[in-house]
């Protein structure tokens, strides 16, 4: 059919039912900002002012058994922050040689020192296998956060559950000796478990205020909801990578 004879009989041609439709550009969204990080609005860059206002140093125990406020402070310097990996690698070693000791009656000098290295051994092993995969989840989740700052957190994460078991390790020997079967079991069942509890509100608690902290002290409903999650897979992935490597150096170690 011709397009006079189309006209004709009132049937409009294909060609003319679509007029001609002018792109129009769209805007690229806005990028999610990490709240990690300190940004320039002008540039969308990291700026270069020094937030490092902080708080005098006290003792890291102290201060993971009190309240993380004031580590998440001092994370804002560099240097502080290798003395905090030190510290936090020191309380481990530490309370992984009090667990060890008392975990062994009448164990010699030697065996003890190999436990307490295997111990160690295990929760490094286990905060460096949770560094890719939590990293990740904040590239995922546009919260990226430094590895700077990403290791010290979760040492002193696991430093504070270490506070807790190697604190009251001489406690569950005593318990173990006065009954073996109920009373001992269920202590060390129940030390863990309080272990683990205070690991995650330390990671918690010093993601919230290293945020808090770049963002002046308001967190956006996103940025909070990011966080969480962040949070939750950080706990989820140590206390696994825990068990496992436990696991592993028992049965291969």
């Amino acid at each position: 059919m011709s397009d006079t004879t189309a006209e004709a009989v009132g049937v409009t041609p294909f060609r003319a039912q679509h007029a001609p439709v002018t792109a129009r550009p769209l805007d690229p969204p806005a990028e999610m900002l990490s709240p990690f990080v300190p940004w320039s609005a002008d540039d969308r860059a990291p700026p270069a002012a020094n937030l490092t206002t902080l708080p005098p140093r006290e003792s890291v125990a102290m201060d993971l058994l009190r309240g993380p406020e004031r580590l998440a402070h001092q994370l804002d310097d560099h240097l502080r922050r290798r003395a905090l990996t030190l510290s936090a690698i020191g309380i481990i070693m530490a309370g992984s040689l009090v667990f060890a000791a008392c975990s062994r009656e009448n164990a010699r000098l030697a065996i003890t020192i190999q436990v307490a290295g295997l111990v160690v051994a295990s929760m490094l092993a286990a905060v460096a296998a949770t560094l890719g995969p939590v990293y990740g989840a904040s590239l995922i989740l546009a919260a990226r956060i430094p590895f700077s700052r990403l290791v010290p957190t979760l040492l002193l994460a696991s430093a504070a559950g270490m506070l807790v078991l190697g604190g009251a390790s001489p406690l569950l020997r005593i318990l173990w000796r006065h009954d073996g079967v109920w009373t001992g079991q269920l202590a060390t069942l129940t030390t863990f478990a309080l272990a683990a509890s205070l690991a995650g509100t330390r990671i918690r608690r010093l993601l919230y205020t290293q945020a808090e902290r770049l963002a002046g002290g308001i967190l956006s409903p996103g940025d909070a909801y990011r966080i969480g999650i962040l949070t939750r897979v950080s706990l989820v992935l140590l206390a696994t990578n825990h068990v496992l490597v436990v696991r592993a150096l028992y049965l291969f170690g």
